[in-house]
Parts: structure tokens; sequence; C-alpha cells
């Protein structure tokens, strides 16, 4: 590595930082470390867009081999804005120094995959030019964070809710001697926490919006004192994603997505009028993320010939 000049002849300050809420990071891949790296050239000096540009995070493995996070780390320049901070306790961010009109900082976000409880060290690397890069990990402005990798959460089956609303329930006219019956029911399946919440959920069998389970009945009868020989019945039961559209309006009830949550559907109608047989039954497959990146897979799953959807969590 070339080293024409010293570090501090051109910089004042080169160091890095924790600035999220802990060092700690579930190993989800998807929750991050906020790190600033903060610079400032001595007078006379200019850290320009160049240099800014030039900066990058960096390890060691255990031959003192340099390595960008790469993998099972995995570094980017923005915020995922989905994910929450691990909140809980962890290594205290550092308050950042004072700055002034010539102090530049960089932001990476930082995520894991390694196995629970890794302890990684991270330095930063600046370049003034093509003959001079600097890292913290030596000279006069020696600094590192410690990352620490928490195992992935995994939710119980208690943690979840499925909110079902009020039936709607209504007649249409036909033209037959009796009315076609509906019955809709609507809910919203979430976390009973309500600081914890669904950012995504990604369905693994039957898309969303479309039905899993679908059912038709026709029963056919000779003679009926009511004078009605044909009995049908249709039921679609449908699993919509956390954030998809759904605009469902029944008789004037409108059902619209609920944030942080995922719907579910099951209609039911009864009416009097030759239809068909027939049944098809999916599985509604998910998996959830939670606001800190932990994911949970799902089963939605019906009984009662459709009319009843519950829930479980594999």
């Amino acid at each position: 590595m070339s080293n024409t000049i010293k570090v501090n002849q051109w910089l004042s300050r080169l160091r890095l930082d924790i600035t999220s809420s802990s060092n700690r990071v579930f190993a989800n891949g998807r929750q991050q470390v906020e790190i600033t790296v903060t610079v400032e050239p001595r007078d006379g000096e200019e850290v320009d867009e160049n240099a800014i540009a030039s900066i990058e995070l960096f390890i060691f493995d255990d031959n003192a081999n340099e390595l960008q996070p790469d993998g099972e780390l995995h570094v980017d320049s923005e915020r995922d804005p989905r994910f929450e901070y691990y909140a809980a306790s962890g290594g205290a961010p550092s308050p950042l120094m004072n700055s002034s009109q010539r102090t530049a900082r960089r932001r990476f976000y930082l995520s894991s995959t390694l196995p629970g409880g890794s302890l990684t060290t991270i330095y930063a690397g600046i370049r003034k030019d093509t003959d001079n890069h600097f890292m913290t990990n030596t000279g006069p402005f020696q600094s590192s964070v410690v990352i620490e990798s928490i195992t992935p959460l995994r939710h119980p089956e208690a943690a979840f809710k499925l909110d079902m609303q009020e039936r709607v329930s209504f007649r249409t006219a036909t033209g037959k001697m009796r009315d076609a019956e509906t019955n809709c029911d609507v809910g919203y399946f979430g976390f009973r926490d309500p600081n914890n919440s669904i950012v995504e959920s990604i369905p693994h069998a039957v898309p969303s919006g479309e039905p899993f389970y679908t059912r038709n009945n026709w029963d056919h009868v000779i003679f009926s004192f009511e004078l009605i020989n044909d009995y049908s019945q249709i039921c679609q039961v449908t699993t919509y994603a956390e954030g998809a559209p759904m605009d469902i309006n029944y008789n004037g009830r409108r059902f619209t997505p609920r944030a942080g949550n995922m719907a579910v559907c099951v209609y039911h109608q009864r009416f009097y009028d030759a239809w068909s047989n027939s049944i098809n039954e999916d599985k509604s497959l998910w998996t959830v993320v939670d606001r800190h990146g932990n994911e949970q897979d799902i089963e939605f799953f019906t009984e009662d010939s459709g009319r009843i959807i519950k829930f479980r969590a594999n």
C-alpha cells in the first residue's frame, strides 16, 4: 500500500462510529446497523467528492488479510426504511464529535447473516488519490466498531392474531322463489404486539388476491314442498399480502388494506338455481417478515367446508 504522505498531513480527523441505537443486529440479512465515517481536512487541505466516494469499510481475516464485507456481511449506502434498528441493549452508539463546515461524513448500513454471537470488527479506509490510501487500523487515527450478530427471532403462533370483522350478510333478488343469500367475512392478520408489524409477506403457493379455496355445490331434488328443486352454493377463500391492493365492497361496506397486516376474505353464497359441483383447494403458504427483519412461515387453512379460516405458524 503506497503511503507517500502521512495521513495527518492531510486530515485532522478520520474515524468511524456506530450511529444507530445499538451495535447489535439480527442476523437475518435485513436489519441494519448504521456506521458513520467522519473526515475533516487540515487547514489548507480539502476532502473532495472523489475522496468521500472512495470511503469504504473493511474487515481483516484470521491471517490479517484485508477484506471488504461481503457475503455474510453486506454493506449498503442506503438504509432500508422498512426495518427498525435493534433496540435492545448492546454497545452504546458513540456520540459524533462536533462538526464544522469542513467536516464530511459518509454513512453505511450493514446487515449480517453470520452465526448468532459472532463479533466482527469493522474499520474504514479513504483514498486521497491514486498513491495515498489510509485506513483506521493503523496510524494516528485508529478507530473501529464491533458488530454483534444476534440469532434471528422466531415468533410463536401465539404472537399472531386474526382479527375477524363483523360479518356482512345480505340478500339479492334473483327472480326465483327465494333470494340469493350472501355472507362475507373479512379478517386482518398481524402481530398481537402493537409495537410490531408485518412489513413484507411472501407467498409460496397461491399468489395474493387469488382464491386458494373454491367450492361449488349443486343439489337437485325431484320433489320439494317448497317447489325449489335446485340448491346451490359458492364458497371462495382468498388471502391478501400486506400492502397488496384490496378493495372489497359488500352491500355498501368497504374493506381496504390495513397497514402492517395481511387480510383474508371468505365469500359464501347460497342460491336456488342449477349450478355445478367442484372443489379446488390449494395451499396458502406465506413467509411474513416483521419490522426487525425476522421471518416466520404461516399457513392459512379452512374448516367447515370453507366457511371458517384459520392459521398456523410452521
